[in-house]
């Protein structure tokens, strides 16, 4: 495998760092938002906005924007083999752009054509598309528009691999992704540690995965029990997926308004989505005991989503989705990291041939999951085994920005 450093020409619309805007959430009950779970949803799942830090205290806020597009080069790194690339952005919190399979020529993600950055992270400036990594705090994490440390490690076993993270001083914690190339699957191992002596209210992890989402993409999640609610509903409602107001969610079509909704406590390891046309799918992997939470995002495919795409994007865009894989059952419920705690999972991302069309979904996703198990099953174990992912050689190829870098210090 080939992994190197580069520059790559991006449009995008640039913004003026400020001091902090906000000040840091101290009641940590107070709720963020007026929604209450409605009648009929489970009561396990309605301990809703505990422990939520909204702020990015103490670290800076963009907001200003000049309007205008430019063409910046920013540092990528790719990490390449005869079966897949990979690129990902350092100074976009480590968010991948790109996951090409060679053998199906596909790119298996979404991507924008340029960043509008809406101001809607903790730290101000926010792009669609790709893998986002999203720790300790609920919405997007705080270092997603900072350069962070980002570096080429070896691995036990002769693996080449790219190492990344940072720190986040208000909870003296750290997060890393280790990220390689196991021919065409991409397979990250996800760390998060609580350096201080007490216990901090940020168990909190998402997983985003940007997917485009047009007629012919099916949403691939296991059937269950699914609580959500979007811009219209006033709280938490309660079906069972892939039924949602009466029809099948998981076609894109049928996707009628905006949603957030949550599969929590999945069934099934696997999630992603099939493209029906061309007979081809993509399979998002991780452990459903440690990585209890499935959550689909989308903006719908009738006209409510142009609300969103004036600030996000643009209309002539190709539509998307975002499924995300948390820590939790739910994303507005952080939970207690202890003190000199660490968690340590594995995710993988691939695609595969094959993409049933059978009449019923659950038939549909049993094939999916099977194709799923093909894929990554001989070395699932091996892939969750710390011993594989020890790092016995590291060279830094992006540097953290300052800021962070004082954040590792104090911490």
């Amino acid at each position: 495998m080939k992994i190197q450093r580069t520059t790559q020409a991006f449009h995008l619309r640039p913004y003026t760092e400020r001091r902090r805007l906000s000040a840091p959430r101290i009641n940590h009950d107070e709720e963020m938002y007026p929604y209450h779970p409605s009648p009929g949803v489970p009561k396990h799942l309605q301990p809703i906005h505990r422990n939520l830090w909204t702020s990015a205290f103490p670290y800076k806020k963009a907001m200003d924007y000049p309007g205008h597009f430019e063409v910046q080069d920013l540092p990528v790194v790719h990490l390449e083999n005869e079966f897949a690339r990979v690129t990902v952005m350092p100074s976009m919190a480590g968010r991948v752009m790109e996951l090409f399979d060679k053998k199906l020529n596909r790119q298996l993600l979404w991507t924008p054509p340029s960043f509008s950055l809406a101001n809607m992270s903790l730290s101000g400036p926010w792009s669609i598309g790709g893998i986002e990594f999203n720790p300790f705090r609920y919405g997007h994490n705080v270092h997603g528009i900072s350069t962070i440390e980002t570096r080429k490690v070896a691995l036990a076993g002769s693996h080449e691999a790219i190492a990344m993270g940072a720190f986040d001083e208000l909870f003296g914690c750290s997060w890393e992704v280790i990220l390689t190339l196991e021919k065409g699957t991409l397979v990250s191992r996800m760390t998060i540690t609580n350096h201080s002596g007490k216990d901090q209210p940020c168990l909190y992890w998402w997983t985003c995965i940007a997917v485009p989402q047009q007629w012919r993409d099916r949403v691939m999640m296991a059937p269950g029990e699914f609580l959500h609610h979007a811009m219209f509903r006033q709280g938490y409602e309660f079906d069972q997926w892939p039924m949602v107001h009466g029809v099948d969610w998981s076609q894109w079509l049928h996707q009628h308004e905006v949603v957030s909704g949550y599969l929590p406590n999945t069934a099934s390891d696997f999630m992603g989505y099939t493209n029906e046309k061309e007979g081809w799918s993509f399979l998002h992997r991780a452990d459903r005991k440690i990585c209890k939470g499935r959550k689909l995002w989308s903006l719908g495919s009738q006209g409510v989503h142009q609300a969103w795409w004036q600030s996000l994007a643009e209309p002539n865009w190709v539509p998307y989705a975002e499924i995300q894989c948390g820590l939790l059952p739910i994303q507005p419920d952080t939970g207690i990291l202890k003190a000199g705690e660490s968690i340590k999972w594995t995710e993988s991302f691939c695609g595969a041939q094959g993409a049933s069309t059978a009449a019923g979904y659950s038939e549909n996703f049993a094939a999916f999951e099977q194709r799923g198990l093909e894929k990554t099953g001989a070395s699932w174990g091996a892939w969750n085994d710390d011993a594989f992912w020890r790092v016995t050689h590291s060279e830094t190829l992006v540097p953290a920005d300052e800021r962070l870098e004082i954040s590792k210090k104090l911490i």
